[in-house]
């Protein structure tokens, strides 16, 4: 099979992903790379320390530009895969008028803009113009699941905490991580910068690290998936743990269904549900924990269990670059620029 030509077409978008050295940026330049877009021209953008740093697109070493006020001015699609604060700077930055762009920062200035699933809501990307917001890891997960769910049963509240991995926060945190393990085996002192606490051999609530965004980052996930969904406040409580593994996010999730459900036929339907995986039994033996599924392209329910009081404990399981944040932006991406648009 002939190699793809991948010089830059005139009539395709022209680009900027900002961030393109971050864990989750990584994973969108392989994917649009290798997607529909691959001919676009793609302009790569880095804010902080990374800068100027080495990267690649299409097997093609780049520079990761440094990106000024008018770094935008002319190009079509903005793709922000940077930390909130960077993406609320940068969304101030000049564009055309006709400029669209896809936030997956998770930045306050994209708040009102609309969320886009592309498993759930992607009617959201039709005729879309300006901004949009791309679902964020952990609300992409649970509105994923959720939406699977209220297909085959109504769901009268969900109640769910959610696992957060430390790829999740990103190279920094899972090089945090590492070193505070190391250094525990070795009696030396624990790296504190990015977690603010020990992580390592510890579970953390979000809501005590401020510095990962705390208690409002764990409202605007709660919100985000809401608003995915649909559903009206108060139907989803959710409580964010910072986990001490590298990849995958995992979410234990109990649901009140309107009526009586058998969990193993459940189970067994919601297996056979893109992208979802479940065994139709429910073997122990499977896939089952954030170790076992990282790399992995689908959302796992490993079981679904009734709590004997007339609920269910649901236990999910999802590596967020692999079949997550990177694949949804770039769904969202391909949308946006169809191969008829002028």
């Amino acid at each position: 099979m002939p190699a793809k030509d991948r010089s830059p077409d005139p009539n395709r978008p022209s680009i900027a992903l900002v961030g393109c050295s971050t864990l989750l940026g990584k994973e969108i330049k392989e994917r649009l790379s290798a997607g529909r877009l691959f001919a676009s021209r793609v302009q790569l953008f880095e804010t902080g320390s990374r800068e100027g740093a080495l990267t690649d697109f299409a097997g093609e070493a780049a520079i990761a530009l440094n990106v000024e006020p008018d770094s935008l001015e002319d190009v079509d699609l903005v793709i922000l895969a940077c930390p909130p604060a960077d993406g609320d700077r940068v969304l101030s930055y000049a564009r055309k008028a006709e400029a669209l762009v896809i936030d997956l920062s998770g930045g306050s200035s994209s708040a009102a803009a609309p969320v886009v699933n592309w498993e759930v809501n992607k009617h959201q990307v039709a005729d879309h113009h300006g901004l949009l917001r791309a679902a964020q890891p952990t609300s992409l997960m649970l509105s994923t699941v959720l939406h699977a769910l209220e297909s085959q049963v109504a769901v009268v509240s969900v109640e769910a905490v959610v696992f957060e991995p430390a790829s999740s926060i990103g190279q920094d945190a899972m090089d945090e991580l590492y070193r505070q393990a190391v250094n525990l085996f070795n009696f030396g002192s624990i790296p504190r910068d990015t977690f603010g606490r020990q992580i390592a051999f510890n579970l953390l609530p979000l809501t005590l690290a401020p510095a990962l965004g705390g208690s409002e980052r764990e409202r605007s996930l709660a919100r985000e998936t809401l608003r995915v969904l649909g559903w009206e406040e108060g139907k989803l409580s959710l409580k964010m743990m910072l986990a001490p593994v590298f990849h995958c996010h995992a979410a234990l999730i109990r649901f009140t269904p309107a009526g009586s459900i058998q969990p193993s036929m459940l189970l067994s339907t919601l297996g056979r549900m893109e992208p979802l995986s479940a065994d139709s039994a429910g073997a122990e033996e499977g896939p089952g924990t954030p170790v076992e599924w990282a790399g992995e392209a689908k959302i796992r329910i490993m079981e679904v269990r009734e709590d004997g009081r007339g609920d269910l404990w649901m236990w999910a399981l999802v590596d967020d670059l692999k079949a997550g944040a990177a694949l949804n932006a770039v769904r969202i991406a391909e949308a946006l620029f169809p191969p008829d648009r002028p």
